[in-house]
């Protein structure tokens, strides 16, 4: 609701970025029950992150956030717009607003 008198630019970086802190935690905790299940211990998820490279862990995050910015972006953009108009763009036939023909 904080968002709600902001560009919708704001609250899509913001959601974008925190899904992307989510899906590296989720990373760790997968690297861990791995590392768990193999008999490695605990640190073994934390050891094979740090392990990688830096531009590869960077370039992981870019790519994580890019792809979150399409989807949050349109779920803004239909809560925005209303309930069920979005989808009504998207899943029903258009009408051209001259003479209203099928496009």
């Amino acid at each position: 609701r904080r968002f709600q008198q902001m560009p919708l630019i704001i609250p899509t970086v913001f959601r974008s970025f925190l899904f992307c802190i989510y899906v590296a935690l989720f990373k760790i905790l997968e690297h861990t029950a791995i590392g768990l299940f193999h008999g490695e211990g605990l640190t073994a998820g934390f050891y094979e992150i740090i392990g990688k490279d830096s531009n590869q862990i960077l370039a992981t995050a870019l790519v994580t956030f890019c792809a979150f910015l399409p989807f949050f972006g349109i779920k803004e953009l239909g809560l925005v717009m209303g309930p069920g108009k979005l989808s009504k763009l998207f899943f029903r036939k258009r009408f051209s607003y001259q003479g209203m023909h099928k496009i």
